[in-house]
């Protein structure tokens, strides 16, 4: 059984290797730092140019990340039209709520002025004098 596993795992290794290409492209960096990257030689000589290699993905891994990228955005969309129907219930049930607990004054009514009266603060207690402040020393 571990033979045939690990014989399995060899065969899909084996495909996924075939699948990429490994190409080479050549930059050269240009800018006092050499951050300024480019394709073609830097305008100002004696720079050289460096070699970065990179894998050019297979047929079957670009299509099998466009439909992910499909469905991830149907579900984004799907999302978002949920959230917009639950946002539009809330705010119906929130201002039927409100009509109904307060009713609203008729706009010729005057307005009620509430005049509350403040209290002075009361005075505190004095305290005892403690028994070590009478003590002779």
């Amino acid at each position: 059984m571990k033979l045939l596993l690990a014989s399995l795992l060899l065969c899909i290794a084996g495909t996924a290797a075939c699948e990429t290409e490994r190409r080479e492209a050549q930059v050269y960096h240009c800018g006092p730092d050499g951050r300024d990257l480019r394709d073609t030689p830097c305008p100002e000589p004696g720079r050289p140019a460096s070699s970065v290699s990179f894998d050019n993905p297979s047929n079957a891994d670009r299509e099998a990340a466009l439909a992910a990228a499909e469905r991830q955005a149907s579900l984004a969309a799907q999302m978002e039209h949920d959230r917009q129907l639950a946002e539009a219930e809330a705010l119906r049930r929130n201002a039927s709520a409100a009509s109904l607990s307060a009713p609203r004054p008729a706009a010729s009514a005057p307005r009620q002025i509430v005049v509350r009266k403040l209290h002075a603060p009361r005075p505190r207690k004095p305290r005892p004098p403690s028994a070590q402040a009478s003590a002779p020393h």
